[in-house]
C-alpha cells in the first residue's frame, strides 16, 4: 500500500510479492486481515499508544 508521509509517498508491503497478487474471492479474507493489521497495528500504532497512555494517565 502507498502511504502519504509529509510530501512523499512510501510503499509499505503487507506481504512478500503482494503487489503482484490480485484480490479474489478466495483470498479476500486474508487481504482484509492484512489491511486491518497494517492500519491498526503498524500505521497508527504510535498515535494510538500516545492517546492510550494519555487517557490512562488522566484517569489515574
Amino acid at each position: 500500500v502507498s502511504v502519504a508521509q509529509y510530501d512523499t509517498s512510501i510503499i509499505c508491503p503487507w506481504k512478500e510479492n503482494g503487489s503482484k497478487i490480485n484480490v479474489t474471492n478466495e483470498n479476500r479474507n486474508e487481504y482484509v486481515e492484512l489491511l486491518i493489521d497494517f492500519y491498526i497495528n503498524k500505521h497508527i500504532s504510535k498515535q494510538f499508544e500516545a492517546c492510550y497512555y494519555g487517557f490512562h494517565s488522566g484517569c489515574s
